[in-house]
């Protein structure tokens, strides 16, 4: 496969699935605005406590196997038989950690309620936030065997539809109980995700009363890639958990509800292209053993997350305040610079996120979590360092100063390991559009134009940002070409 063909498929899957992420976005920002609106910053942050240290159990107990799982379902699903055995281990390897968690969830819940709130007062939220833990297990395991065997609308409508009905059902539940409807909301949401999971999902569906738990000693392969995958996982949560520990000690819940909000804005956005790319990207990159074409399609993703991310990015850069009002309330303007600083870091993220997995795909799982650990390490301590000195604009330098030290890291480990080194085009579209972003944010910093005129000059640049990237991308894809040439021939 050529550059350019290869190029083109990736930009296919990328479609695909960004549509998907694109009406989930849709989805989280209807969810986020009602937040806003009826339950206020103290509403949001109390959200996000909730369930950020929820994802902490949940990660340690599900041990990667919504990664790993779908490697090990890809990878014998050639054969019949191999098809139906690894199907049964990977089944009874869902339902344990399933219930584990659930379990753990309960006994854990006085501790959780103790670090997460200094108080025993949300020993019951927490314990009934086991069902929680629960079901989206056994959804993501359901979801597992739609992306293995490459059920792409079947995963799609699953997606979907689970955000739809879950959002429809959540919104009537803030509205009538507020604060006390976080956790109902939350259980509800997580049932209505199995339960369009498994019934999407017919061939392979996963049920608790038919499924043994037996054939859970032949899983020790798929168990041990995705329990240092989960723990990587789980690093980024605790590192977020404490966090946002340590602004409401420092602060007050107000802050936590801010900061979750620039975090959500940024995101959103950021994952409309990561996740869509992830999608299709580790398992292309899973199967090649040669160092030299694995180096070339992480290139590729590379360049092709910074071509898409860059736009949007500036656009996100120059309507800061219109988004914020919309997607939340003028009680969040105050976090304007704090996402403004957030979308610089994600510039760095772009060829971070593509190496990362090289790691995965080459199963070198020490690496990859002795690299994440480093990584939390000191994005935890510039965090906390960083906002006790400028309180939330220190939490955007924060992550734009981490995310440089691990693009840097990375990079390190890839071309010490696999001989890996980045594109000299790589290098000029992250130049360019760096410069164009720190351009508008020092205008906009010391006013250096008339406050009406932000936005036509924004225009301007969010234009040759766009005509940037389209140029680079059409000079690399041959579907580009080919749709112009229709277009013009109508």
């Amino acid at each position: 496969m050529n550059e350019k063909k290869s190029f083109d498929t990736i930009l296919k899957s990328t479609t695909l699935f960004g549509g998907v992420e694109f009406i989930k976005i849709l989805i989280q920002i209807i969810r986020s605005k009602v937040l806003a609106v009826l339950l206020g910053p103290v509403g949001i942050g109390l959200y996000g406590l909730l369930t950020t240290s929820t994802g902490i159990v949940t990660s340690f107990t599900n041990s990667g196997l919504d990664v790993s799982g779908v490697k090990f379902l890809a990878s014998n699903s050639s054969e019949k038989k191999k098809k139906s055995e690894s199907s049964m281990i990977y089944k009874s390897l869902i339902i344990f950690s399933s219930i584990i968690g659930f379990v753990l969830m309960i006994l854990f819940s006085p501790i959780l309620s103790a670090i997460t709130f200094q108080n025993f007062e949300y020993i019951i939220s927490f314990s009934l936030l086991s069902f929680f833990v629960f079901f989206n297990q056994l959804s993501n395991g359901n979801n597992s065997f739609l992306r293995a065997y490459r059920k792409q609308k079947d995963f799609a409508k699953s997606t979907i539809y689970s955000s739809i009905f879950g959002l429809l059902l959540s919104i009537p539940i803030y509205y009538f109980f507020e604060l006390e409807g976080i956790v109902p909301s939350l259980i509800i949401t997580a049932i209505i995700y199995f339960l369009t999971s498994h019934i999407i999902n017919k061939k392979d569906q996963i049920n608790i009363f038919e499924n043994s738990i037996k054939h859970i000693r032949y899983g020790y392969d798929v168990l041990k890639m995705g329990f240092v995958y989960s723990m990587s996982s789980l690093l980024i949560i605790i590192a977020s958990f404490l966090i946002q520990i340590f602004i409401k000690i420092n602060g007050d819940i107000f802050e936590v509800g801010l900061y979750l909000a620039a975090i959500a804005i940024v995101n959103n956005y950021v994952n409309l292209i990561f996740k869509a790319m992830a999608i299709d990207y580790f398992p292309r990159l899973s199967k090649i053993k040669n160092n030299t074409k694995s180096n070339q399609l992480v290139n590729q993703q590379s360049i092709l997350s910074l071509i898409l991310l860059s736009p949007i990015l500036i656009i996100l850069i120059v309507f800061i305040k219109p988004f914020i009002q919309i997607l939340y309330s003028s009680e969040f303007l105050y976090i304007d610079t704090l996402i403004q600083l957030l979308t610089i870091g994600v510039f760095f993220r772009t060829m971070s996120w593509s190496i990362a997995y090289l790691f995965l795909a080459k199963g070198n799982s020490k690496l990859f979590f002795k690299n994440e650990l480093f990584f939390n390490i000191y994005f935890l301590a510039i965090n906390m360092i960083f906002y006790l000195y400028w309180g939330l604009t220190g939490l955007g330098f924060a992550f734009i100063f981490s995310n440089i030290l691990y693009f840097f890291q990375v990079s390190y480990y890839a071309r010490v390991k696999y001989f890996f080194k980045p594109k000299t085009d790589y290098i000029k579209i992250l130049i360019f559009q760096l410069l164009m972003s720190f351009s508008l944010l020092i205008i906009n910093y010391y006013d250096f134009i008339i406050a009406g005129y932000w936005y036509i000059l924004g225009l301007v640049f969010i234009f040759i940002s766009s005509y940037y990237s389209f140029k680079n991308l059409k000079d690399r894809s041959n579907l580009i070409s080919d749709v112009l040439s229709k277009i013009w021939k109508k």
